[in-house]
């Protein structure tokens, strides 16, 4: 269950590599709950009966309970290039994951919380959790239903490009609700879903100052139509189209120009598994801003949506994914930024329990109101030992680099940390 943000590679490595429970962003729900099977298996997501916990099984149910507790030393936690602070940090995340099966239908539980204490920054530390539910119920063998919804707690740190600027992370919740179908009609797809996203923010503190982030609260509508063509099994065309409304639900302040948009999002691709091989599939196509006040330009933007998985050989593979973003403003007259994000994993099975990867990173921002970019570079060593079905351990080191058109927004960090994971 992850999260909103941390460009925290070391998260990231428990994510992709070993699908830690929480980490700092959730993907959205879009219904693809059948993307990974047999042919698209990779090193991190293989099954392993002797070391895999069993959980505990109640009827259709079976729950899975984990608690992971990590050390780890951060050399620059507040993300600056002129008064690096170094903290050990502390992480403590428990979760409780529940699946339930019936004829036709499938429902999933999840819930956690993770808590980081910057024991030699203090003011650093925060507690993010989450809990919500998804499912799916087959009407017939070639239409399907699904829908969700969760409620997380969620925090801006201090390397997130939405930052207002505050000392101290920014708090804010995300409930998120969707509701879609999915309908096969020989080799046509149609996935049509609706979904609201909405954000209520805390304060945020400048220096000892405490001042309403509540202009930010909004509530996005987004509407999608999905359609596919099957070119062979496993081997298909897709177009698909988004529609977000966002309403910001309180007055800005003086100065504050009203953020309020309708955002279009067309993109077109392929998802392709080349006899299990080769899997991917790519969405590339623009998204286009507008925005209720004159004032503010439209914003336009390159839309992509990619993951790539290599296995060159039964104990190795490769994964690859890249995705965009447009984000809002957080400041007077900021129209926001649009982000580009990529990454790269090479996972091995040096033994049965002992798995290696490494991976390196890219994040691209520009602020489209602003003359203002930076470009974020990183790379992450790190090593999993499965002593048995109910404990694992795991070591990682990373470095991050970033370069910026603005001095204040470089900064390198070197981050490392150890981990114990319990599970039933």
């Amino acid at each position: 269950m992850p999260t909103k943000k941390r460009n925290n590679t070391c998260k990231f490595l428990l994510w992709v590599t070993f699908a830690a429970p929480i980490c700092g962003q959730a993907k959205d729900f879009i219904g693809t709950d059948d993307i990974h099977d047999r042919r698209g298996e990779t090193v991190s997501t293989r099954l392993r009966p002797d070391y895999d916990a069993q959980g505990v099984t109640a009827g259709v149910w079976t729950i899975r309970p984990s608690l992971n507790s990590e050390v780890g030393y951060d050399d620059n936690v507040l993300s600056s290039n002129s008064n690096k602070e170094g903290s050990v940090v502390l992480t403590n995340e428990a979760a409780v994951n529940a699946e339930g099966n019936w004829s036709g239908a499938r429902v999933s539980i999840r819930s956690g919380i993770a808590d980081y204490r910057y024991l030699d920054v203090s003011s650093q530390s925060y507690t993010n959790w989450g809990i919500g539910a998804t499912g799916t119920y087959e009407l017939q063998e070639s239409w399907s239903v699904f829908g969700g919804a969760r409620h997380e707690a969620r925090h801006e740190l201090q390397d997130d490009p939405g930052n207002p600027g505050s000392s101290e992370p920014v708090g804010y919740t995300l409930d998120n609700a969707h509701l879609g179908t999915r309908y096969r009609f020989n080799r046509l797809l149609l996935q049509p879903e609706v979904s609201i996203r909405s954000y209520r923010y805390d304060d945020a503190v400048f220096n000892t100052r405490e001042l309403s982030q509540a202009y930010r609260d909004k509530d996005v509508y987004i509407g999608a139509l999905t359609v596919g063509y099957a070119l062979a099994p496993g081997r298909s065309l897709n177009l698909t189209g988004r529609v977000y409304r966002s309403n910001y639900i309180n007055t800005q302040p003086i100065g504050f120009i009203p953020f309020d948009s309708t955002t279009y999002e067309l993109m077109t691709g392929i998802d392709y598994d080349s006899d299990g091989i080769w899997n991917y599939r790519f969405l590339l196509g623009v998204r286009l801003r507008q925005y209720d006040d004159s004032r503010m330009k439209t914003a336009t933007g390159v839309a992509a949506d990619g993951y790539v998985s290599y296995r060159p050989s039964a104990m190795t593979t490769v994964t690859g994914v890249l995705f965009s973003v447009m984000e809002d403003g957080s400041t007077p007259g900021d129209s926001g930024y649009n982000r580009t994000t990529g990454r790269l994993a090479v996972d091995h099975e040096y033994l049965r329990n002992v798995i290696l990867h490494a991976s390196v990173g890219a994040d691209y921002v520009n602020y489209l109101s602003q003359d203002r970019t930076w470009t974020s570079l990183s790379g992450t060593l790190g090593g999993a030992y499965l002593l048995n079905r109910n404990v694992r351990l795991f070591v990682g080191y990373s470095h991050t680099e970033r370069f910026a058109s603005r001095d204040a927004d470089e900064f390198d960090r070197n981050q490392i940390f150890f981990r114990v994971r319990l599970a039933l």
